[in-house]
């Protein structure tokens, strides 16, 4: 598995690229220390599996630079590793277009854990930052959402909680960036909830209508 290890502490990435070896078989780490090296590894033609990524570097704002990524890599999972153990922090970075986010203060186990999950298609947030816990699996079947939803608004909704951007979710069904916007639009007012990271999160169970961030 290649891995992009993006940390401006390079003692970390070290110790990271360590930690991997004993989570992951044969991971080739590939190291950045800032946004702008990261962005430029995306960017060009090298296979990459995943991408973890501090939130805090100093050259460019973090969500920014989880967008940025996301842009150049739409296929491949972001997990982002930060020292941040606030939901502000973490909704940010989902909406943003991370799939996952753990703590540095996690142990080797969680890490495991997050990265399994993203790496299968779901999304990770560490217990206590969101309500209901922790996320754990890929997102289940459009049986949680409600009967009055269209097929299509169905679809839609289950692309966003697998972490597709709008023109992505477009792509994949053939349809236009403002149907897509028009049908989540639907989806939200449904489940009464604000924005696309609240239905990725309704559809793993842990969003309730009547939650505030």
């Amino acid at each position: 598995m290649r891995v992009l290890l993006a940390d401006d502490h390079a003692l970390f990435r070290e110790g990271l690229g360590h930690v991997l070896a004993a989570i992951l078989e044969q991971p080739q780490a590939i190291e950045a220390g800032g946004f702008a090296d990261a962005i430029s590894i995306a960017a060009g033609s090298s296979p990459l599996d995943l991408m973890v990524i501090d939130l805090n570097m100093p050259d460019m704002e973090g969500f920014a630079g989880i967008a940025a990524l996301r842009r150049h890599r739409p296929a491949v999972p972001i997990l982002v590793l930060t020292a941040s153990e606030t939901a502000e922090d973490m909704y940010a970075a989902l909406e943003a277009g991370a799939s996952g986010y753990v703590a540095k203060s996690a142990g080797r186990d969680e890490l495991a854990r997050a990265i399994g999950v993203v790496t299968n298609g779901g999304t990770f947030v560490p217990r206590g930052l969101a309500a209901g816990g922790a996320i754990i699996g890929t997102p289940p079947a459009s049986a949680s959402l409600p009967r009055a939803l269209t097929s299509r608004q169905r679809d839609v909704a289950e692309l966003v909680a697998r972490g597709l951007s709008n023109k992505r979710i477009a792509l994949t069904l053939g349809m236009t960036e403002g149907t897509v916007k028009t049908h989540l639009a639907a989806v939200m007012r449904a489940l009464g909830v604000r924005n696309r990271v609240e239905v990725a999160l309704h559809l793993a169970g842990t969003v309730s209508p009547s939650r505030q961030c």
